[in-house]
């Protein structure tokens, strides 16, 4: 069971990276700090425009791997997170939908 400070981020699909690689999206495990990402939200909603950055914790389950870096970015079209495979050299981007997204609506008043 998860601490309630923490909110699930969950991949729309497949996440690709950018040299053709790929991770299925059930492997990945994304979380983020409940109340980093709300003050990062009201931040973003009055100031209205641009696209901000929040760091997230991603870990492959199957591998047991945390990967360093990531970060979700919030921009006037959704959520995206992005991480790198530093011993690959792939850089990898997903949408995000779940419980992170429904904030993200409501807090930006988005449809």
């Amino acid at each position: 069971m998860k601490p309630r400070n923490i909110i699930s981020v969950n991949p729309n699909s497949t996440v690709f990276g950018d040299q053709g690689s790929w991770v299925n999206e059930h492997l990945l495990e994304v979380l983020i700090n409940r109340g980093m990402f709300s003050s990062a939200l009201e931040r973003y909603r009055q100031r209205g425009k641009g696209v901000m950055s929040v760091p997230v914790h991603i870990s492959i389950r199957l591998f047991g791997i945390s990967v360093s870096g990531a970060h979700m970015l919030i921009t006037p079209y959704g959520l995206v997170c992005k991480f790198d495979d530093n011993e690959l050299g792939e850089s990898y981007s997903f949408d995000v939908s779940g419980e992170a997204r429904k904030l993200w609506k409501s807090v930006c008043h988005i449809g």
